[in-house]
């Protein structure tokens, strides 16, 4: 998730379900005592998505991203969803997101002739003004993946970092978001706070749904069973900064072209930062 492929938002938290919880007394679980702002998206990486033929190339990403899952799933357990629940599980998120009927035939066939060896792979990096990066991939070539990331890292001044220096700031959550002007906002924290969520913020174009890792799909269902337009191509588990970090417009600007060098590397699927 750039959901698959770097934080975003554009504007800071107007509303919140945490907040609400609050005056309730009823605090989200595992998130009492942090401010609602501390679990929203970067505003400067929004503007990366944002920009003309991103957005088509993150979803670009999200597709040969999870091409690569269900190739990888039916390799070690089979082409049968019955049988398969990780594959099971990849494939209604394949639905959810509109991924090409062909690109999950290619895939299946890829993984049932046993050609598919992919490794999941976690980097991270500092950027500008002490910003962390979390850069996710799944390859078959482990050794290149390193060598495109550092050297992309080396073009735009960013610095190779060693594991668990930058990660311990994120937290795996699940994301759903919602197109703002296509939603009721009461009736998406009703619906998402019935059905387990962490939170709900509230931005410019979207409102944004959290959720712990294993009630992720509940939520998403419940939503859409609701007749709530989620956006599927815009959902996912992804890593969310626990706290932001605010920087000037130069060191911004090295950051976003960190952002996306990273995003240019073939085998990376996902870029998170702290920015």
């Amino acid at each position: 998730a750039l959901r698959t492929g770097a934080t975003l938002a554009s504007k800071p938290i107007t509303r919140s379900l945490l907040s609400r919880r609050g005056r309730l007394g009823e605090p989200a679980p595992g998130l009492e005592g942090r401010h609602p702002e501390l679990v929203a998206f970067g505003r400067r990486s929004a503007k990366i998505a944002n920009r003309k033929g991103a957005k088509d190339a993150l979803k670009t990403k999200l597709y040969t991203k999870i091409g690569k899952q269900v190739a990888d799933a039916v390799k070690n357990g089979g082409s049968d969803p019955e049988t398969n629940v990780k594959l099971a599980a990849i494939m209604k998120q394949a639905q959810t997101a509109n991924v090409p009927k062909d690109i999950i035939k290619r895939n299946i066939e890829k993984g049932a002739s046993g050609k598919a060896n992919y490794e999941q792979l976690t980097y991270e990096a500092y950027g500008a003004g002490g910003v962390g990066f979390v850069i996710e991939c799944m390859t078959d070539n482990p050794t290149m993946a390193q060598r495109d990331v550092k050297q992309a890292l080396k073009k735009t001044n960013g610095k190779w970092a060693e594991t668990g220096s930058v990660s311990f700031n994120f937290a795996k959550r699940g994301v759903i978001r919602i197109p703002a002007d296509q939603a009721e906002e009461d009736q998406v924290f009703e619906v998402a706070l019935d059905a387990g969520a962490d939170d709900v913020v509230t931005e410019d174009e979207y409102i944004k749904v959290l959720t712990e890792v294993e009630d992720f799909h509940t939520v998403q269902s419940a939503l859409t069973e609701a007749g709530i337009a989620v956006l599927g191509d815009e959902c996912g588990l992804e890593m969310v900064p626990t706290a932001l970090i605010d920087v000037g417009e130069e060191d911004g600007d090295v950051n976003d072209q960190i952002l996306e060098r990273l995003l240019e590397v073939e085998d990376v699927d996902a870029v998170y930062s702290t920015m």
